[in-house]
């Protein structure tokens, strides 16, 4: 959803983490080709997510998304659990290098799984990479938004919950 409240846009987008089951459980990040608004690639890990549009169910788009970025499927947005939730300041940039202020609010899901299924095919060209960390490998990980620790550790608190 984009609204425009005065000058500044308020945008709203959902994402899934995905923790893989296990003793030493692990989450799904991925790398993404991705140009900085100064032109040079970044390639930081971060969580498949995307914009949510007026009148779009939240879950809906966040395992559209979760398919699309990273190729898993059979996720049902009826498994997802509401763990986290960021709000911050951005500026959106136009296909013309303009920019607009913007509030973006994200919504991120938790999803449990034994044996994912993925279909290399369907992930988009952008994504270049997915990987499996744990929550002692997130910490040394550079990330594209500062607020992924404590999305991560907002998961593996929910996991530790859920799986008691």
């Amino acid at each position: 959803m984009c609204v425009l409240t005065g000058a500044r846009k308020f945008l709203r987008s959902a994402g899934v983490v995905v923790v893989r089951k296990g003793d030493d459980p692990k989450v799904l990040l991925l790398r993404r080709k991705q140009d900085s608004p100064r032109g040079e690639r970044v390639y930081d890990w971060e969580l498949p997510k995307g914009r949510v549009l007026e009148n779009e169910d939240v879950t809906k788009v966040a395992v559209a998304k979760l398919k699309k970025e990273t190729g898993m499927t059979k996720v049902d947005p009826k498994d997802l659990h509401f763990i986290h939730s960021s709000t911050y300041d951005m500026n959106e940039y136009g296909e013309d290098g303009s920019r607009t202020p913007a509030t973006k609010s994200v919504e991120y899901f938790g999803h449990i799984t034994t044996s994912p299924t993925f279909d290399l095919e369907a992930r988009e060209p952008a994504t270049i990479r997915t990987e499996w960390f744990t929550s002692g490998e997130c910490k040394r990980l550079r990330f594209r938004h500062r607020e992924m620790p404590a999305i991560l550790r907002s998961a593996f608190e929910w996991y530790a919950i859920k799986t008691k």
